[in-house]
């Protein structure tokens, strides 16, 4: 069952961050979280967390030691667009 309702996105990259910590600093990633947290998504929360966490895990894990990841977003039109460059 789809629950869309309104949330920041910057809050919600933040909370993965804090859950994958441990495996991005074992790796000595820097990670930079650009997204304004002005904005806003309509969205089922839970599962845009899971594609979030999905989508950083992979990041961490393809990336080297010492390397950096980068989360950013931008509204194009109506639609919302996030990237994750490692």
């Amino acid at each position: 069952i789809v629950n869309p309702i309104h949330f920041p996105l910057h809050p919600l990259v933040e909370e993965n961050l804090k859950v994958l910590r441990l495996q991005f600093s074992q790796k000595r990633i820097k990670i930079s979280n650009q997204i304004d947290p002005a904005i806003n998504l309509w969205a089922d929360r839970e599962m845009i967390n899971l594609v979030l966490r999905n989508l950083l895990s992979n990041a961490i894990k393809f990336t080297y030691a010492n390397g950096e990841i980068t989360v950013r977003a931008s509204v194009y039109q109506k639609e919302i667009i996030c990237a994750i460059k490692d």
